[in-house]
């Protein structure tokens, strides 16, 4: 079983219902982070100028706190310099409250959410159930734009929050390395996983009608149920390319359980022909 360590830090959701009383905090920003894989960003963007959150504004998950210069599906969390500039032209400052949604399973905002925890910033949470948990409760949205002026945070590398390939090469006994990925993906043709790693499928974590993250004791037991009652006292988070590890990162803080994202995933771990499962 897992060793359960209290998180040291505020729950990574906020719900829908605590959100709405945010909207008029001049402190509080909220970013629309939709999008789908292998997808035009540029429609999701026309989804956003149609409909958000009222006040909300857009965020191109393929383009901030991401290094650019790799194609997406390798491209690992933006450097210092570009991190620092993209929270300045978001206008995040030191002391805001930021909030994420996105319409794909928290998948984006989760990989936003992360970016931001690893440079630092603390104060930032994805809204439970996103776009979709929003509406179904009537609240507010909008189709007018907002601007901002340039944030004054400062970012700071915190690098608890992310593994690399050679964390993942040489990790403990008692260190898990769980995959996110839905089942097919994690095992197609026999050859499709890092050796070792356990399959958890993001959506065994999220309840199929609203789209929010199941409740704490459901969530233990789709983690006890997969490593099958194993003596875990660390874990490392991971799927493709990033991006649904973040899932499973939020899921774990809300059993009480801190883990690591390996960042490049699959993606990087078969782009240096590690052997594969």
């Amino acid at each position: 079983m897992f060793t359960v360590m209290m998180p040291n830090n505020q729950s990574p959701l906020i719900s829908a219902e605590e959100a709405a009383k945010k909207l008029n905090d001049q402190s509080t920003k909220f970013f629309d982070v939709r999008g789908r894989w292998g997808e035009d960003v540029q429609c999701s963007r026309q989804a956003f100028l149609s409909e958000h959150i009222t006040g909300a504004r857009f965020l191109d998950w393929t383009k901030t706190f991401v290094n650019t210069d790799l194609p997406i599906a390798l491209a690992p969390v933006a450097e210092i310099e570009q991190a620092q500039a993209d929270f300045a032209a978001l206008g995040i400052n030191q002391d805001d409250l930021v909030i994420l949604y996105d319409d794909y399973f928290h998948m984006f905002a989760g990989r936003i959410w992360w970016a931001m925890r690893y440079w630092g910033f603390h104060n930032v949470r994805v809204l439970d159930g996103g776009l979709k948990r929003w509406k179904s409760l009537a609240l507010p949205t909008s189709n007018n734009l907002n601007s901002a002026r340039v944030g004054n945070y400062v970012v700071k590398k915190e690098q608890s929050w992310i593994a690399l390939v050679d964390d993942v090469l040489n990790r403990s006994d008692n260190t898990v390395l769980l995959d996110a990925r839905r089942s097919e993906n994690f095992s197609t043709s026999g050859v499709s996983h890092i050796p070792g790693a356990i399959n958890v499928p993001f959506p065994t974590l999220l309840d199929s009608d609203t789209g929010m993250f199941k409740a704490p004791e459901e969530i233990k037991q789709v983690i006890d149920v997969a490593i099958n009652g194993q003596d875990i006292g660390h874990v490392i988070s991971s799927c493709g390319s990033g991006y649904a590890g973040t899932i499973l990162l939020i899921a774990l803080q809300l059993i009480g359980i801190n883990s690591v994202l390996y960042d490049g995933s699959y993606a990087e771990w078969k782009a240096l022909q590690y052997p594969s499962n």
